[in-house]
């Protein structure tokens, strides 16, 4: 075993060399190649910006002697002279077969038989209405020379050979009239001529190029003449005068293209290298990497042999030691031959084992404190749990939000599966609350009406403080339920966990006296309400009283300017309330207000705000409702009131109301709306009561 284990160091050691050096060696070449290639880019691209800026400056010159012969006799005084004259004569202003033609014409024949760059020369009539690219682009240019690009091997004369244009529109300058339009078909060997000169052995392709990028000229032959160059709508090609460059991957092919715009045409002459053809004499490199590579491996093996003789058997002699003490023998002590580092490993090895001895010793006394602290602390950890549960009952006066925090404040003393609040009215049992936590922590809470039975009953004085329930073998759980007592319902409280997290008694006894907290809360919020519901209700009626219900309009009205809405108000009075009052008895006027407000409430929306203003007086706010929209609210109150009737000590007594409305203006107060309201009631009684008046029909009076 020593010695596989001897022989697997010694790998680990040959391999852990072997990798070493691979890398190294592999990650000089690999930055060796991209040095060299990176210079042999460069070099290129600086010869071939100098070879294409040279070339298209050779071509421009070339065509601009082109234009300066074709075009100079057209700016002849003499031959403007006879375009006067000519025009005189007729009446078109054509000059057809008269002298300025012929002069023309002469020239053209002449210019053809000395220049070989020109394949024909067209003096064509000038005509708004035809609408040939080129032909514009002449008319466009008010009589300047206007290099016209490729045309698919034709403009005017039908040949099959490539041609570019250079035309011009031919005018009397006296009267500023276009005359003529002079266009002449250059051959597009002379581009390729020019081009040529700088094809190399590299394979690298020539373009001429307009400024949409369609194809001019090239040396190759797969791509047609006047389609954009597949290699256009990718390359970052600037349009700026001088010579520049850019690389572009086509493909899986690198490429280095060198372009240079034309000063005199516009268009731009483009060379596309492809790069892996200029690097291959870095390729060498690789050749003199893989020699480094053998020798890495020869070097490997030599040192991983020598270290495996002086590391790996001292090594394995010494995990030999480490497996007998892993067993449990603890006498083991390794034999110190050497004082370099693997032998400050076997003495410390040597302390170990002794100090380990000390250790196990030292362990069995620490357990039994260990036992003691951790009872003492998970005492103190219930009572801090239980605290901080209690403390945050009092962080809501909202019954719905206290069963919620009540429960998942019950999380933190016992892991349920689920925790229940019931409970109880005229022997149904109603689900208050119930909270279903998940694998996230989170918790989702339940409420409404149940069809449990409950079959145990707690009373104030039972003894026994829980119920200990057995869900059975299938389901895994226990319930425990306990009771809650407060002075208007009775409730209980259950809780469900697995057999393997059952509280303990103490947990119990915890979670009993925190429930008792939660009823004393729960007692608190129920006299909030209580208390709430007297400060802001008119107790006859039901409705807000004054105060709550001036409140609630000065917020209803921020929120009207903040969202630029209509907000309309409406005062009602009972008419004759006194008679009531003085015929039947106060009882009887109570009666009627109580029903009275109670059909006009049921009338409205819910966002609507009803309160009693005073005596036998009722407010109403309407948010979002203009003062049209209120007008109807209050003529449909108006006839729900008169169709009530009012039971009293079995005599039937028919009620009216006036009504008076108002629309909250712009940076209008509440009191300034309430006396439009008030103002417009009043005229209600004036017109004879039963009806309802605005406040816009007080300010038309």
């Amino acid at each position: 075993m020593v010695k596989r284990l001897s022989e697997s160091i010694s790998m680990k050691i040959f391999i852990t060399f072997f990798l070493t050096f691979l890398v190294i060696i592999s990650a000089l070449g690999l930055l060796t190649y991209q040095i060299a290639k990176q210079n042999i880019v460069n070099k290129v691209k600086v010869n071939s910006e100098q070879a294409v800026e040279q070339t298209v400056k050779r071509m421009d010159l070339k065509l601009e002697a082109l234009k300066n012969m074709t075009f100079l006799f057209t700016d002849d005084q003499k031959l403007q002279e006879d375009i006067v004259t000519d025009s005189a004569q007729e009446n078109d202003g054509t000059f057809e077969s008269l002298q300025a033609a012929n002069r023309i014409k002469i020239k053209l024949s002449s210019l053809l038989t000395t220049s070989s760059a020109i394949h024909s020369a067209q003096l064509l009539p000038y005509d708004r209405s035809k609408n040939e690219e080129w032909y514009q682009n002449i008319v466009k240019g008010e009589g300047k020379a206007i290099w016209l690009p490729t045309r698919n091997n034709r403009f005017v004369t039908d040949i099959s050979e490539n041609t570019f244009g250079l035309g011009r529109l031919i005018k009397n300058n006296l009267k500023n009239k276009p005359i003529r339009v002079l266009l002449f078909e250059l051959k597009g060997s002379f581009l390729q001529d020019e081009m040529k000169g700088l094809e190399t052995s590299d394979h690298n392709r020539l373009y001429m190029i307009d400024s949409m990028g369609r194809i001019m000229e090239t040396t190759t032959t797969s791509d047609k003449i006047g389609d954009a160059a597949s290699w256009w709508k990718n390359s970052p090609l600037s349009r700026e005068a001088g010579s520049s460059s850019f690389q572009l991957k086509i493909g899986s092919k690198e490429y280095l293209f060198i372009h240079y715009t034309s000063a005199e045409t516009g268009w731009t002459l483009v060379n596309q290298i492809p790069i892996q053809q200029l690097v291959s004499e870095a390729s060498n490199i690789w050749r003199i990497t893989a020699i480094m590579v053998m020798i890495s491996i020869l070097l490997s093996i030599g040192i991983g042999a020598l270290i495996a003789r002086r590391v790996g058997r001292p090594l394995s002699e010494l995990s030999e030691l480490m497996k007998r003490s892993e067993d449990g023998d603890l006498e083991v002590r390794a034999d110190i031959r050497y004082k370099d580092e693997i032998g400050h490993v076997g003495r410390s090895f040597n302390n170990m084992i002794v100090r380990l001895n000390e250790f196990i010793q030292l362990k069995a006394h620490t357990a039994q404190l260990e036992v003691q602290i951790s009872l003492e602390s998970k005492h103190r950890q219930d009572a801090q749990s239980l605290s901080i549960a209690t403390m945050s009952l009092s962080s809501t006066l909202e019954m719905d939000d206290l069963l919620k925090v009540a429960l998942r404040n019950l999380y933190k003393l016992v892991t349920f599966e689920t925790a229940e609040i019931y409970s109880f009215q005229e022997g149904t049992a109603y689900l208050a609350m119930g909270a279903f936590p998940n694998a996230l922590g989170d918790f989702t809470f339940e409420e409404g009406m149940t069809n449990k039975q409950f079959n145990y009953i707690f009373t104030s004085d039972h003894e026994q403080r829980w119920i200990s329930i057995d869900d059975g073998a299938a389901t895994g759980k226990r319930t425990f339920v306990m009771p809650i007592h407060t002075s208007n319902k009775e409730k209980i409280f259950c809780f469900s966990v697995v057999h393997e997290e059952l509280p303990s008694e103490s947990a119990l006894e915890n979670i009993f006296a925190y429930f008792n907290q939660v009823s004393v809360v729960m007692e608190n919020v129920n006299q909030y309400h209580e208390m709430l519901v007297l400060a802001t209700t008119d107790g006859l009626t039901g409705v807000s009283n004054r105060r709550h219900f001036m409140r609630l309009a000065e917020n209803e009205m921020k929120k009207a300017r903040n969202e630029h809405s209509n907000l309309s108000l409406i005062l009602y009075d009972i008419d004759f309330f006194k008679k009531f009052n003085d015929q039947y008895g106060h009882l009887a006027g109570d009666e009627v207000l109580k029903m009275i407000s109670n059909r006009v409430s049921k009338n409205l929306r819910d966002g609507d705000i009803m309160g009693r203003y005073g005596g036998e007086e009722f407010i109403i706010l309407l948010p979002h409702t203009s003062l049209a929209a209120a007008l109807q609210v209050a003529e449909s109150l108006r006839a729900a009131v008169e169709c009530e009737c009012v039971l009293f000590n079995d005599t039937s007594l028919r009620v009216t109301a006036s009504f008076g409305v108002a629309e909250v203006g712009k940076g209008e107060h509440l009191l300034e709306v309430i006396n439009q309201a008030d103002t417009a009631l009043y005229e209600a009684k004036a017109r004879g009561r039963n009806c309802v008046a605005s406040s816009l029909d007080i300010r038309s009076a």
